[in-house]
């Protein structure tokens, strides 16, 4: 019928199907009739026998998905320009168009390549932990500067301060003024130098992690963000890529 309404491509579909799936029993004149048909509708179209690697990808031709490969059977189309792509989650998609003419059948192989990662997130962990060991290393030091300051004056008061005082005065004051700025700037640099730590072994875990062959090809984000204070501190990234 198909054939009968000038719809060679789906006739021949039809047909193909027939004596692929033919009896063995069946009437030879009845098969005689089918192989008829089938060459009058094969005569107008055109088929695509297609190879794609890796296998399991997913083939859409002329905007309609045809299957799996590998495919059971050839596909057939309008003569004309056909455009044969191949997706893969995990792959970058293979496109090839070609020209059919009717009657002929056309070979295509097409190669799918992986998705590579992407080296951003790794660079803006790499940035955050570098400025977070250039801060780390500026606030011990000016903690090793109060540290010093706070044993010079203890010198002077002759180790005289009480550490319980609540309103030390003089130079008693001081003393426990860079006392206290010494464990402030000291706790700031080695949370600093903690998040420099981690964010080292960030970058080290993110370009020798395996990248995964089932992640889609999609928008890549990331973010850092830092976090630092006299009592503690973090690194929190979040995004996808």
């Amino acid at each position: 019928i198909e054939l009968d309404l000038s719809k060679p491509r789906a006739a021949a579909e039809y047909l193909a199907y027939a004596l692929r799936e033919f009896p063995a029993g069946g009437k030879t004149s009845a098969r005689v009739q089918i192989e008829g048909r089938f060459k009058k509708a094969r005569d107008q179209v055109g088929a695509l026998h297609v190879h794609v690697s890796p296998p399991n990808a997913r083939i859409v031709i002329a905007g309609q998905a045809v299957g799996s490969f590998p495919l059971v059977e050839e596909v057939f189309v309008e003569p004309g320009s056909v455009t044969v792509e191949a997706t893969l989650p995990g792959y970058e998609s293979a496109k090839q168009v070609v020209q059919i003419a009717k009657g002929s059948a056309v070979e295509v192989d097409l190669t799918l390549e992986h998705i590579k990662r992407s080296k951003l997130p790794a660079f803006v962990i790499g940035g955050v932990g570098v400025a977070a060991l250039g801060i780390g290393a500026s606030f011990i030091g000016i903690a090793e500067s109060k540290r010093s300051e706070a044993k010079a004056l203890s010198v002077e008061t002759n180790h005289a301060c009480p550490v319980s005082d609540p309103s030390p005065q003089g130079k008693c004051k001081d003393l426990t003024s860079a006392a206290s700025s010494q464990d402030t700037f000291g706790n700031i640099g080695i949370v600093s130098m903690v998040m420099a730590g981690a964010a080292a072994v960030g970058v080290v875990t993110y370009l020798l992690w395996p990248a995964s062959h089932d992640q889609a090809a999609s928008a890549r984000t990331v973010r850092v963000l830092p976090t630092a204070s006299a009592t503690g501190g973090g690194l929190f990234v979040l995004g996808s890529f």
